[in-house]
């Protein structure tokens, strides 16, 4: 097992008893949504804020965050008012917005064509929404029904669009595309389990998942923070009071966790649920980062956001060291505070 080194962290100027929901990569820094609504662009290297600042009130109840353009310049937001919104973070300006009537409660971009697909509060509750990594006219769906669909957008006929169904058996909190074939699920009660995606012209004999239940008792922790795809595989990252483990999860030639390679946050938040992390060497929630994003890629930072109202940066890096400057001491303090969902799968938003 490899400890990171902890280094440094920060509060993001955030009000009193604030979560960090999401936290993704831009062109040059980093971005986060928090449950005081807002969106808010930090150095990746001090963790303060930058000029772009924060973005107040993006969103009556904020869900979704990510980086829409090459350039990692757009970023887009979502939230129960219904309401898509992109923001310009070079400007600190609103770019562009789209209304439906329902909460969306997820949504992806699909790049070549600049086409968005939305998930709402309505019907299926969708919870989780992927284009296909390489076929754009491929939308996978996770919703909280269980189910896990996959449509031809290219087809107007909703019956005949739908290519396949998987059932994973409870609600779905992630799900997404590791590869071409490969499809990770995880529900709000924590099972995880692996799919393989059929062709729709394929005539194979469809595989069986690989399920390992509740991961809870396979990884010995209290809850899945995240399932970060990465070149390997993915990374699951598994929370508990006072420490975050990053699990590979390789496929060599069947899914396993690869438990000698574990790395783990010690300290992490304290007691408080660590919401969500950003590794480095994932691929994350936008493909489509390239140049400084790139470079940034070497440098192995791991980035933690929790229930404490605080984003933590740690390093896998031999040089690495442990310092808190004087300006961060008093956030610091707060992770003494009990967490709020102790003992329960937590909902982010």
């Amino acid at each position: 097992m490899l400890e990171a080194k902890f280094l440094h962290t920060a509060g993001i100027s955030l009000p009193p008893e604030s979560y960090i929901y999401s936290i993704i990569p831009t062109s040059q820094c980093l971005a986060l949504t928090a449950s005081d609504d807002s969106l808010r662009i930090f150095d990746r290297e001090t963790l303060q804020l930058t000029t772009a600042g924060a973005f107040k009130k993006v969103h009556d109840g904020v869900t979704c965050l990510k980086t829409l353009d090459p350039g990692g310049n757009i970023i887009a937001t979502a939230g129960r008012d219904g309401a898509l919104r992109c923001w310009d973070i070079r400007s600190g300006k609103r770019a562009i917005e789209f209304t439906t009537e329902n909460a969306i409660l997820a949504f992806d971009h699909r790049g070549s064509k600049n086409q968005l697909a939305v998930g709402t509060e309505y019907g299926g509750d969708k919870s989780s929404l992927q284009f296909h990594p390489e076929n754009e006219t491929l939308l996978l769906s996770g919703s909280m029904d269980g189910l896990i669909n996959i449509y031809d957008t290219s087809i107007t006929e909703e019956d005949d669009a739908l290519q396949q169904v998987l059932n994973h058996g409870s609600s779905i909190h992630r799900t997404g595309f590791l590869s071409n074939k490969d499809i990770f699920a995880l529900s709000h009660d924590e099972t995880l389990s692996m799919y393989q995606f059929a062709e729709p012209d394929e005539i194979v004999e469809e595989l069986s998942p690989v399920n390992w239940g509740d991961v809870r008792l396979k990884l010995g922790c209290d809850y899945v923070v995240d399932v970060l795809p990465s070149r390997e595989g993915a990374i699951v990252a598994a929370g508990s009071s006072g420490h975050v483990d990053l699990f590979p999860l390789v496929k060599a030639p069947e899914w396993a966790f690869d438990e000698s390679k574990k790395i783990r946050l010690p300290g992490a938040h304290g007691d408080d649920v660590v919401r969500c992390i950003y590794v480095d060497q994932a691929v994350y929630t936008s493909p489509y980062l390239h140049g400084s994003a790139a470079d940034f890629i070497k440098s192995q930072k791991i980035f933690t956001g929790g229930e404490d109202g605080l984003v933590r940066a740690w390093s896998l890096g031999e040089s690495s060291t442990t310092t808190i400057d004087s300006s961060t001491k008093s956030n610091v303090l707060k992770e003494s505070k009990a967490s709020k969902a102790k003992g329960k799968r937590f909902r982010p938003y």
